[in-house]
């Protein structure tokens, strides 16, 4: 299987921008490198699946990166991700103020680190939150088919809204603080 890679040394480079207008459309799998940056500017790029081991980072409300996500990086920005994610141990994804990342399929997992930085992260289906996973900061997060979490919820830093269902399973913990108000609804 031929596999697209953007590194210093891929087929791509190490820089890669989709800006408006744009889509790359790859039957196999894309492979971004440690040193290598995807950013989709209201571009589009779809795989048979996607692996981040750099940075990924969505600009726009048409930005959309199709297929499977293993994150091994950092995620970021403003836009549509229509494929699984499996944020990994060493994964990062993070929204700041005005940003929303929107998640459309379901078994979206997380085992790393989910930063709520005034932004939203919008989940069409599932998440859940592994024992190792962290989901931290203010902002919204969005979950319409639920949430289950087994590892660590910290809101703190301002106002959070958590929307759908949530189950708190063995282990998992949820702590509001520094001042801050958390709203569950749905739950």
């Amino acid at each position: 299987m031929w596999l697209w890679a953007i590194s210093n040394s891929g087929l791509l480079g190490s820089l890669v921008n989709l800006d408006a207008n744009k889509t790359i459309n790859v039957s196999n799998d894309v492979n971004v490198a440690s040193n290598g940056i995807l950013s989709l500017d209201n571009g589009v790029l779809s795989a048979a699946s996607i692996n981040n081991n750099g940075q990924i980072t969505l600009s726009g409300s048409i930005a959309d990166l199709k297929g499977p996500l293993l994150n091994n990086g950092l995620l970021d920005g403003n836009g549509r991700i229509s494929g699984t994610l499996t944020n990994t141990t060493s994964g990062e994804v993070t929204v700041n103020t005005g940003d929303t990342l929107r998640f459309t399929t379901a078994d979206n997992t997380n085992s790393g680190n989910m930063n709520l930085l005034g932004g939203t992260l919008r989940f069409n289906k599932d998440l859940t939150n592994n024992a190792t996973g962290t989901i931290a900061g203010r902002g919204t997060l969005i979950t319409d088919t639920g949430l289950v979490n087994q590892g660590n919820i910290s809101l703190s830093g301002g106002n959070s809204d958590i929307i759908g269902n949530v189950t708190n399973d063995t282990g998992g913990s949820i702590i509001v603080s520094g001042n801050s108000s958390a709203t569950f609804h749905d739950d």
